[in-house]
């Protein structure tokens, strides 16, 4: 009889061996990829080194060389750089990550105080809108104590205008019509014009209406002709004439004193009004300046902001170039690396499996018969 074949027995040996070259081509390409990335070894080596990986870490280690040895210590050699290589990258990343936080503090300090700067400079502007105002409404009272100043002033001075020009009449008047006629030393027919001109004076000076109405008829007639009564109008005449003209001189005196103190009251009002607008102009100065000084702030305290918030995204891909770098590492130490311990250990040596222990049943014990 032929003997039986075992299929089932030689599928399943060349699928692990399928397994096995797969799994070391895989492992050998990793560290390849490693190899390459190395930046401190001239190209041609690391082509020599990756080109025979396969002729010497592909061997295992029972069966390796001493050049092998030789050249795998190469390979862990250019590993190695590119560990360090990528640990210095991870390392460089947080320096400038660290050195970037301390920048961006000092940023956001730059923007608390550039705010702080813009908030000061409103404040200001709005302080001297305020003195602004203060000074508008003093420069308007002060004008309105202007005008009423120069009011008086012209009522003062038109009263005494009118007294200056009433005495002056009055004086023209006595001498050239009132003394002549009481005197009778006027030419026969201009008596009558010259009465006239005494009698409009005393209404106008609201003497008393009787004795104006009897005055033409008393000075009309000569010195020599006249009776008690006409000498009794003419004297009262010149009574009430003179003291009008003592009354007029007291005004004039008086109105000057009156005037000059206008004249001074107008002239305190008019360097008050002076001195508000120049405190207003003053003020309007400094308002221009708080303005300008206020936009200044607020386009500085903008520029921070706008700075603060680009640095934080510079800071961000930062933050993720450094994940990035530490990921790297991670792939480096969790596959090349890996890979190169587990090839640079792997044996031909299969282990024995370990031989099953025969579990023995414990014997039955007899009981022996009771008696």
């Amino acid at each position: 009889m032929a003997p039986m074949k075992r299929p089932a027995a030689a599928s399943s040996g060349s699928a692990a061996k399928k397994s096995n070259d797969s799994s070391l081509s895989e492992q050998l390409k990793k560290v390849v990829t490693a190899l390459k990335g190395a930046e401190s070894y001239p190209a041609h080596v690391i082509n020599m080194l990756s080109e025979n990986l396969h002729l010497s870490l592909g061997e295992a280690k029972e069966g390796r060389h001493g050049f092998q040895e030789k050249i795998n210590s190469m390979i862990a050699e250019v590993l190695g750089s590119v560990q360090t290589a990528a640990e210095k990258k991870v390392a460089d990343a947080a320096t400038r990550l660290a050195e970037a936080e301390a920048i961006k503090a000092s940023r956001e300090a730059e923007e608390a105080s550039a705010k702080n700067a813009a908030e000061g400079a409103k404040q200001s502007v709005e302080a001297a809108e305020k003195e602004l105002d203060t000074c508008a409404a003093e420069l308007k009272a002060r004008s309105e104590e202007l005008k009423a100043a120069k009011k008086e002033q012209d009522a003062g001075a038109a009263k005494l205008l009118g007294d200056e020009s009433m005495q002056a009449k009055l004086e023209q008047i006595v001498a050239t019509a009132f003394n002549p006629c009481k005197e009778g030393s006027l030419e026969a027919g201009s008596s009558k014009s010259r009465i006239a001109e005494v009698c409009k004076l005393g209404k106008e000076l609201e003497l008393d209406a009787a004795m104006i109405h009897s005055l033409p008829s008393a000075l009309g007639k000569a010195p020599s002709v006249r009776g008690s009564f006409d000498e009794l109008v003419v004297k009262q005449m010149e009574t009430q004439l003179l003291e009008h003209q003592a009354k007029f001189t007291a005004q004039l005196q008086e109105g000057a004193v009156v005037r000059q103190a206008h004249d001074d009251k107008v002239a305190a009002a008019q360097a008050a009004v002076d001195a508000a607008i120049a405190t207003k102009k003053s003020k309007e100065e400094s308002l221009k300046t708080a303005q300008e000084a206020e936009k200044a702030a607020m386009k500085a305290a903008q520029e921070a902001s706008k700075a603060l918030k680009k640095f934080g995204k510079d800071m961000k891909k930062m933050d993720a170039d450094l994940a990035e770098t530490k990921q790297a590492i991670e792939d480096i130490l969790a596959g090349p690396m890996t890979s190169f311990k587990s090839l640079l250990e792997r044996s031909s040596v299969i282990p024995e499996a370990p031989v099953a222990k025969e579990t023995v049943a414990p014997a039955e014990e007899s009981v022996a018969p009771t008696a």
